[in-house]
């Protein structure tokens, strides 16, 4: 048996691919734009970005293996299982420079005392073997068993989402009132430690804001993707809502996002996303919950302390993304005259409980006798009738009595009549009406 193929499947298809370079000048291999498009970065249109772990991301997609989808080499320190040793096929992590958003990826072909050589992609801008020096080697990675199920797609509820953050996430900043620390584009140097699997302390602070700063869109859009969508379930959630949520995820954390969410639909604010926080808000009116969540965050703004230096664009950041939320909710919310979907007023609720036979009314009699006993004593003579206001007042009274008595005597006859034809118990049912 040849050594191919013992290979992994995602082995072979990479061998396949040896030789493919990037083409020089304006032009673009549509062969490496498709690495892009198959770990879910079709926005990416030059063969100029880096791309070996779009490389390796597309072979393990292919393979039907889910990848990190991610642009950044390092971000498969965290993939799969650990391996001791190397074995073919497996996946190796370099280190490129202390900058931790740099790095290199390739699939495991065979080592010597001092090097390994991999099969990887941008190597030498081409799809080819070469070989690195173990001192370079961070870890040697092999798919968990879960990772065959296909990654999901990205939706593009989430690029919408990213698009409205990313209008209020300015480029570097290290604010000194700012708890984050250095930010580009809303990535915190520790955020960027949580995406390379590590803890803030582990690293050197300079290289950490190194690799703050050196953080391209793609590696963003991923990073956004795997801390905040995904983890909120925000792919899970109505329209409008998600935005809610999202947005609040990246200003609050997931945790607390999570939480006004579920306060939002009455649910224990556990910070958990399951079964019951998803049904509570699949039940309720999307614009509600976005109202919900937004006073939420407006109250939680202003509990900071460094409101002061930031709450202006704060308020400014959550009209916006309340505005979007609601017209989301709006765009997708069911066409239905019922009462959950056109709430009633006070007015049209109160006409409704009111109505009843016009001949009850006392207010009706009243204005009717009054009308009689001041006409009918006047032309009365004229036509040969003697009648006094006080005769008719007497008479108007005594029928309006009489048609009471009637109405409630059939009622009563009608109510008993229908118990008695009744085939079904009685239920109680809880009516809920919207003011």
């Amino acid at each position: 048996m040849s050594q191919s193929a013992r290979a992994p499947k995602w082995m072979r298809l990479a061998q396949r691919d040896v030789g493919i370079r990037e083409k020089a000048g304006a032009a673009h291999n549509p062969k490496i734009l498709a690495y892009y498009k198959l770990v879910g970065q079709s926005g990416i249109q030059r063969d100029e970005v880096a791309w070996c772990a779009a490389f390796v991301g597309a072979c393990l997609e292919r393979a039907g293996i889910s990848s990190t989808r991610s642009l950044m080499a390092r971000s498969y320190q965290r993939w799969g299982q650990k391996l001791s040793r190397p074995r073919r096929g497996c996946i190796v992590v370099l280190s490129r420079t202390a900058n931790p958003a740099f790095g290199h990826v390739g699939f495991f072909v065979r080592e010597t005392e001092h090097h390994v050589v991999l099969l990887g992609g941008n190597q030498s801008n081409a799809v080819n073997e070469r070989r690195f020096a173990k001192s370079r080697v961070l870890g040697y990675r092999w798919p968990n068993p879960a990772a065959v199920k296909k990654h999901d797609a990205l939706d593009p509820r989430f690029e919408a989402a990213l698009a409205h953050v990313l209008e209020f996430e300015g480029g570097y900043s290290d604010h000194p009132a700012d708890p984050g620390g250095p930010t580009y584009r809303g990535v915190t140097i520790g955020l960027l430690a949580m995406q390379l699997g590590s803890r803030l302390k582990d690293w050197r602070r300079k290289s950490l804001v190194d690799g703050v700063k050196a953080l391209t869109l793609p590696q963003i859009r991923t990073i956004y993707h795997q801390q905040f969508w995904r983890t909120t379930s925000a792919q899970r959630l109505p329209a409008g809502v998600d935005m809610m949520v999202f947005d609040a995820a990246v200003q609050h954390g997931p945790k607390r996002a999570i939480r006004m969410l579920q306060r939002a639909v009455d649910v224990e604010a556990d910070g958990e996303i399951g079964p019951i926080t998803r049904a509570a808000v699949a039940a309720a009116a999307s614009g509600d919950v976005v109202q919900h969540i937004s006073a939420a965050r407006d109250a939680f703004y202003r509990s900071l302390k460094h409101f002061k230096h930031f709450g202006r664009g704060w308020m400014r950041r959550l009209r916006s993304t309340t505005q979007r939320s609601l017209a989301a909710a709006d765009d997708h919310a069911p066409s239905s005259t019922s009462s959950k979907t056109q709430p009633r007023s006070k007015e049209t609720t109160h006409m409704q409980q009111s109505k009843k036979w016009w001949a009850e009314s006392l207010t009706l009699w009243g204005t009717f006798i009054t009308a009689l006993s001041t006409v009918l004593p006047i032309i009365g003579p004229f036509v040969g009738l003697d009648i006094s206001s006080v005769m008719i007042e007497q008479f108007g009274d005594a029928v309006a009595r009489l048609i009471q008595a009637f109405g409630g005597v059939s009622g009563t006859v009608l109510a008993i009549v229908g118990r008695m034809r009744a085939n079904s118990a009685l239920t109680q049912r809880v009516v809920n009406v919207r003011l």
